[in-house]
């Protein structure tokens, strides 16, 4: 295969690819000058009466520290920085139903699962950056439209879209589990309240509140530091999990009946969950192009250690969620008590912040695949057309939200149908077509990788996306 020349235009930054949110984001965190932070406050006393601009100069002196420690402890563009983000994406709602998919597999097809989609999604990010490097291409539109067709950059925003509409169901859909479990162990709870109906209510009016208002602005900055809180989050959930499994489903007699390997469609349906919980090739890119210094081998050294550190965390929660309960079906936040045990109820306020966080900052990925669609840009378009967009698209989300009846039922579709193509088919076509692709030139260990990636996005494609389906269609 030739090489395929790239116009890559001579205004794009090298650092941020020309995308005015990262070029604010980095001079908001990079470029801070901090001199004033060494010149003396104004303080003390004048003409008997204190300068009124003193507490306010000190607190403006304690914000600076804070965010030079802040900056010094995960640095713009660092390994850690970017860790978090690979993580923060990988690691979220998905994570909540994969007990429900470790008992539609059994335990050992979990594992093996866990595996090799972790191995998979480490090499399908490095062949990402990969591409990235030798055309400069720093979207999956623009490498769609470049090496494979001039309109299929549309094909692959259609995907875009529906991975991370996907996602924002399942935000929604989670909030309303976060609420159930409390609302059930209040005896004065009201009987509307009880109904699918006063769920219903509650759940719009807690949307309104605290996920709506995240739609409305067009950039979310300092995404590194509320990735670093959600992945802390998640990890106390994580333990909550497994401290609460010991003390009870593990040590009850009996035990909760669990499967070792299952058969027939059921053993699919979970595919699709596993893939979901690890899409974070989605926004890869993004993140490799924002490291400093910036390198394919240090990128993949990078991923490997986050993405096993989340694959560590999703086995974990997985396998002790399932030992805890036995049969789960959806999130495994139904099966909770928060009220009776504080450490679960501070899990759930930890896990609804993280959801109410990653909402608002997929919400704008999605916006960011869909406005090109209709020629708009995101961050340039009249504010009123992007209000009405923003609006639209948060208000579809709640209503599927608040009717779709399983959370993982969104999880399978998203992982299968995205999952499949995003994660895994598209990274290797993309590499394939990029020129130079053959047997010698790449050697037999990436030749074999690279299939196995492609064979990997098929199966989940086909029948990960056909497992789910059937097992709507069933219901």
């Amino acid at each position: 295969m030739s090489e395929v020349p790239v116009e890559t235009g001579a205004g794009r930054e090298a650092s941020t690819g020309g995308r005015p949110e990262l070029d604010a984001f980095e001079d908001e965190t990079v470029g801070l000058d901090y001199g004033e932070y060494q010149k003396p406050a104004v303080s003390g006393f004048q003409d008997g009466e204190m300068d009124v601009n003193s507490d306010d100069k000190v607190h403006d002196s304690n914000l600076r520290t804070i965010r030079k420690l802040l900056q010094i402890m995960i640095p713009y563009g660092g390994m850690l920085s970017s860790g978090f983000n690979m993580a923060s994406t990988s690691v979220g709602a998905g994570i909540l139903g994969l007990p429900a998919a470790f008992h539609s597999v059994g335990i050992i097809m979990a594992t093996v699962y866990l595996v090799l989609i972790t191995a998979e999604t480490i090499y399908s990010m490095h062949l990402l950056v990969q591409v990235s490097e030798r055309t400069g291409l720093r979207s999956f539109e623009e490498m769609a439209r470049h090496l494979l067709h001039p309109r299929a950059d549309i094909v692959v925003a259609i995907l875009r879209v529906l991975h991370t509409f996907g996602g924002t169901v399942a935000f929604v859909v989670t909030i309303g589990d976060l609420l159930r479990p409390i609302l059930a162990s209040f005896d004065s709870t009201p009987a509307f309240l009880r109904e699918t109906k006063g769920i219903r209510l509650l759940h719009a009016a807690f949307w309104l509140v605290f996920m709506f208002p995240l739609v409305l602005p067009r950039q979310i900055n300092s995404l590194r530091y509320v990735s670093a809180v959600g992945i802390l989050f998640i990890l106390y959930f994580a333990v909550v999990v497994v401290v609460h499994s010991a003390m009870n489903g593990m040590s009850a007699n009996p035990r909760p009946a669990v499967r070792l390997v299952n058969t027939g469609n059921t053993a699919l349906e979970g595919l699709g969950v596993f893939i979901f919980s690890f899409m974070c090739q989605i926004n890869c890119v993004e993140v490799a192009l924002e490291m400093r210094p910036r390198s394919l081998r240090r990128f993949t050294i990078c991923a490997c250690i986050s993405m096993t550190i989340c694959g560590l965390l999703s086995y974990i929660t997985g396998l002790f969620g399932y030992l805890d309960f036995g049969e789960v079906e959806g999130s495994i936040l139904l099966k909770y008590n928060p009220l009776e045990q504080p450490q679960i109820f501070v899990s759930y306020i930890g896990v609804f912040i993280k959801i109410c966080a990653s909402f608002g900052l997929v919400s704008n990925a999605c916006r960011s695949a869909l406005f090109p669609l209709f020629g708009w840009d995101p961050y340039t378009v009249v504010y009123w057309k992007y209000l009405i967009g923003a609006v639209l698209l948060a208000v579809l989300n709640l209503m599927l939200g608040l009717f779709v009846p399983n959370v993982n039922m969104v999880f399978g579709f998203t992982g299968g149908v995205c999952g499949g193509a995003v994660g895994f088919i598209l990274p290797v076509l993309f590499v394939m077509y990029s020129g130079g692709w053959t047997l010698r030139s790449v050697g037999i260990v990436n030749y074999t990788c690279t299939y196995l990636v492609l064979f990997a996005g098929v199966v989940a494609l086909v029948f990960g996306t056909a497992a789910t389906i059937y097992s709507a269609v069933g219901r």
